[in-house]
């Protein structure tokens, strides 16, 4: 998002720009500061505009309007509308588990692929982030820290160095199953980017492995952990 600000030739109007973007309910969903881009006129915006997956953002049309402020009158449009469009995802009725629900958008290109229903891994990727999802049998009993600690180091790559810098016992989903994520740190050749790990036990006991890692010495990028929280089971 930019905006284009001319002012008069040999004067400094000091300017001053903020954004905001209003959904199609009339209500804030974001705001931006705006900063300089360059000596053509132009202004950014601080940070992207991501939109939720789930749920999907709500139709008709939305807005984008500066706030501008300047020692000069100011002259010209401050708002834009644009209209959401549906995210296109990926069919994996035939890739996943029978029962596993995960929403992954087409922008995400698959870029491993192994096993059967049984016990097998597929992974995505988009930008700089990865989604990746392994399944195996589990124990018939209780999911248990160590058996969730197995499971998450098998979605690890061995050319890294892999630290878990934190384990949280969670309940997870509306069944609130018992699940533990990991937090982990992920090193190659000097780089260190952050990774969570998410197992959770399906309820035909087997165990799921679901892992959104940052490819860059960054955050994890915020659609990646979108895409994770539409990980769930099919009711019966």
């Amino acid at each position: 998002m930019r905006v284009l600000v001319e002012e008069p030739p040999g004067i400094d109007a000091h300017v001053r720009l903020s954004a905001r973007v209003i959904d199609a309910q009339d209500q804030l969903y974001a705001t931006f500061d705006m900063v300089p881009a360059g000596e053509d006129g132009w202004w950014v915006a601080d940070g992207e505009l991501q939109l939720p997956l789930e749920p999907e953002p709500y139709p008709g049309v939305w807005h984008f309007i500066v706030d501008a402020q300047a020692d000069l009158p100011i002259r010209g449009y401050r708002d834009r509308v644009f209209t959401p469009q549906r995210v296109p995802y990926h069919v994996l009725t035939d890739t996943l588990p029978l029962g596993v629900e995960l929403r992954v958008p087409q922008a995400f290109t698959e870029v491993a692929a192994q096993g059967n229903p049984i016990a097998g891994l597929r992974a995505w990727r988009y930008r700089d982030c990865e989604v990746t999802l392994a399944w195996a049998p589990g124990p018939t009993e209780r999911l248990l820290d160590d058996n969730a600690l197995v499971m998450a180091e098998a979605v690890h790559d061995p050319q890294y160095e892999i630290t878990i810098e934190e384990s949280v016992e969670m309940s997870w989903g509306e069944e609130e199953r018992r699940a533990f994520l990991f937090q982990e740190l992920w090193r190659d050749q000097g780089k260190r980017t952050p990774a969570e790990t998410l197992v959770v036990q399906g309820p035909d006991y087997r165990l799921h492995a679901l892992r959104v890692r940052a490819l860059k010495e960054d955050e994890i990028h915020p659609l990646c952990q979108d895409v994770r929280g539409t990980f769930g089971f099919a009711q019966e």
